[in-house]
């Protein structure tokens, strides 16, 4: 009888001896300690010239390699045709051999792009000596599992495909203890009741937040009995992802004291069975891990009973520093492979709803390997590993470290692009480039990177808390709260220049009248800031409902200044003033301008990464600028008209600061660092001039840089 998997000669089957030898024995520890010695002493891949050849490893591979294998948390940005799917293969390869009862994703943005990646490790796996092998249990074209638990999937990056995988979970009935934040009382309860607490202060939250609304004076009326009920449920849901119930409630009973967590992870129908551990009693997955002798231990490993009837279990998502927690006195505690990260559509949800099993372990390892793909959440992710601010450890891959590739071969592919250097830079140079035309030039795009966020709550997110006597602008642009474009807030530290972003919020659900509820808190906690609300549609009703019924007292009204377009006025003077500014052709054409300015001089920090990536989208079309096809720019539109109001009188008389005046300082100052080295050149030729609002006269060098005549 064939000792192969189902008559395959180069598979082998589960429970077949092998007949060792002391050399043999050697040989598989060396393996087992190091990938790389594995993969270039016994690793096979099809050359197409040469055919079947072992894997000769580039520098760069190995680096991937040994990274991921000594981190939880990897990112690479390979230029393109590079070779990372090698090192990917010999990575999930030797853990899946050397590394018993482990789950290994392999996900990418198009399920063909997984399964291809999955058959190169399939056919690697097939021409590995028999010693090497484990036995096969199941082997696809979409998965395969070995006989000492290991397995690997393929499939598309959805939120659903890994989600019923390696989810260590326990029932509802399970015993935790946690403590109120708001009150610091601890209660000792069921997860079970702990997610109905949860939810009936959301419903409570939102209650009474639709009540706040109802009392409003605003255009749209009282609300039926049904639109309440929909405000109430849509609120909800908003605390909801994929099974995730969002927690800001509760923090949880650990060996370590009472820590945070991110939410409850509901998933239905799992088999689960019953352990007991000196008296203590749990009913949980099985490969639900608990804490003996300062270990963790799957608990099928211990001895147990199964449950004929599957259940729905829950686990508690990222707990704060230990991840794990007590439940029933007892505490509860696999590799995700994510291929062309950088080309996933929908990175949030999908990672909200896979985050959970990464970190439900405490050595599951992630590791993310793409070419770059523009100013996305694969650039925010490499951004703040290179500034060493998240877990993450990057690897970099430009053409220059392949080897066989030079000058000539660059000159190749360049004519092959048709000499799209802007391409070429983004494939092949790791280069984090916006979309061509960009207001803002690609070169800045690239040097702005996201900060750390301080605390991030309800789609606020917050970078530095307001100081006393700071001044600080809010600046509002409203939508509908349809679930189409984002009502959003800037927060702008005024004070001086440079001026800074401090907070940022969009939310594309939020009514007009929570809006404004929102609009008049967060102005009051920066020091009662300066509020200007863009008011060419629903945004009159947000800047009523502030004036009126908040009686918030520092707005910012406009009036029409005839050519010039509109001015900030001291209060409301006739029907022709505004509580807020409209966004005129006026008033955009000069704010973006300005803006301009500002990030390129860098006189306007940005710190936010979402205000970033609609930056790198928000781009020239006919005599304007806005979001391209299927990106938003409201966030952007709050600097716009922040941009605008730093160049009115009013601004400069509330503090002091004449924005265009430092601009034209700091260009002068620069001009004459760069040339007084080399003195100035008298070409023979007439002075072109350009004239600015105000007497100075500034002369173009070079059609390029200016410095005062």
């Amino acid at each position: 009888m064939s000792e192969g998997y189902r008559g395959s000669h180069n598979l082998k089957k589960s429970n077949v001896a092998i007949e060792w030898t002391q050399e043999l024995l050697q040989e598989f520890v060396s393996c087992s300690s190091d990938p790389i010695y594995f993969a270039e002493n016994y690793m096979k891949i099809v050359n197409v010239d040469k055919g079947l050849i072992t894997i000769p490893l580039y520098d760069y591979q190995k680096d991937i390699i040994s990274t991921a294998k000594d981190n939880r948390f990897t990112v690479a940005e390979c230029s393109r045709q590079s070779g990372k799917t090698t090192a990917i293969t010999v990575l999930v390869l030797w853990y899946i051999i050397f590394h018993p009862n482990k789950t290994v994703a392999l996900l990418a943005n198009k399920a063909d792009t997984a399964r291809e990646i999955l058959s190169r490790i399939q056919l690697a796996y097939e021409h590995l000596p028999k010693w090497l092998q484990q036995g096969v249990i199941e082997w696809n074209k979409g998965s395969f599992v070995l006989e000492n638990g290991s397995r690997v999937l393929a499939a598309a990056t959805s939120s659903n495909n890994i989600r019923g995988y390696a989810v260590n979970c326990v029932d509802g009935k399970s015993v935790i203890t946690v403590k109120d934040k708001e009150t610091g009382f601890i209660n000792v309860l069921t997860i079970d009741e702990l997610k109905k607490k949860i939810e009936k202060r959301l419903i409570a939250y939102n209650k009474s937040e639709t009540k706040k609304e109802l009392n409003r004076k605003t255009q749209t009326g009282k609300k039926s009995s049904k639109e309440r009920k929909e405000n109430i449920s849509k609120g909800l849901k908003k605390h909801y992802q994929s099974n995730f119930l969002k927690n800001n409630y509760y923090d949880i009973l650990t060996e370590d004291g009472f820590k945070s967590f991110d939410g409850i992870l509901t998933t239905p129908n799992k088999e689960t069975i019953n352990v007991n551990l000196d008296g203590n009693e749990l009913t949980c997955t099985p490969d639900h891990k608990l804490k003996i002798n300062d270990s963790f231990i799957e608990a099928q490993n211990l001895e147990h009973t199964k449950n004929e009837n599957l259940s729905t279990v829950y686990d508690l998502v990222n707990v704060q520093d230990t991840h794990h927690y007590i439940t029933n006195g007892i505490t509860s505690h696999n590799c995700l492979i994510i291929d062309e990260a950088a080309f996933i559509d929908g990175w949030d949800e999908f990672f909200t709803s896979v985050f959970p099993t990464i970190s439900s372990g405490e050595s599951t390892k992630l590791v993310l390997v793409s070419t770059v793909n523009g100013l996305n959440h694969f650039y925010k992710i490499t951004s703040l590993a290179r500034q060493e601010k998240n877990n993450y450890k990057l690897i970099s891959v430009p053409w220059t470290r392949v080897p066989g590739r030079d000058e000539k071969w660059k000159e190749e592919i360049l004519a092959g692009m048709n000499y799209d250097y802007q391409k070429f830079r983004q494939e092949f140079e790791n280069e984090y480039l916006g979309s061509s035309g960009t207001l803002i030039a690609g070169w800045k795009l690239q040097e702005l990177t996201p900060a750390t966020i301080l605390n991030e709550k309800f789609n606020i997110i917050q970078y530095e808390k307001p100081e006393k006597n700071r001044l600080y602008a809010l600046i509002a642009d409203v939508s509908r709260g349809k679930g189409l474009d984002y009502s959003a807030i800037q927060v702008i530290d005024i004070s001086e220049m440079p001026y800074k972003q401090v907070l940022s919020f969009r939310d594309n659900m939020i009514t007009p009248g929570d809006f404004a509820e929102m609009i008049h808190r967060i102005g009051r906690q920066y020091n009662n800031a300066a509020v200007l609300i863009e008011v060419n549609d629903i945004g009159q009703q947000v800047a009523e409902t502030l004036y009126f019924d908040f009686e918030y007292d520092n707005m910012l009204f406009s009036e029409s200044a005839g050519p010039s377009g509109k001015r900030i006025t001291q209060g409301y003077k006739s029907k022709a003033t505004d509580r807020g500014i409209r966004t005129t052709k006026t008033v955009k054409s000069v704010g973006c301008s300005m803006l301009k300015l500002l990030i390129e001089q860098n006189q306007l920090i940005i710190n936010d990464f979402d205000t970033i990536n609609e930056l790198s989208t928000f781009s020239k079309k006919h005599n304007s600028f806005q979001a391209e096809p299927g990106c938003h720019d409201d966030l952007v539109m709050c600097l716009v008209l922040f941009a605008w109001l730093t160049e009115q009188q009013f601004f400069k008389g509330m503090t002091d600061i004449n924005t265009i005046i430092k601009l034209r300082e700091r260009s002068e100052e620069e001009l004459e660092n760069e040339l007084l080295p080399f003195g100035f050149i008298n070409d023979g030729l007439d002075d072109d001039t350009i004239q600015f609002e105000g007497d100075d006269r500034w002369m173009i060098v070079d059609q390029n840089l200016f410095f005062n005549k």
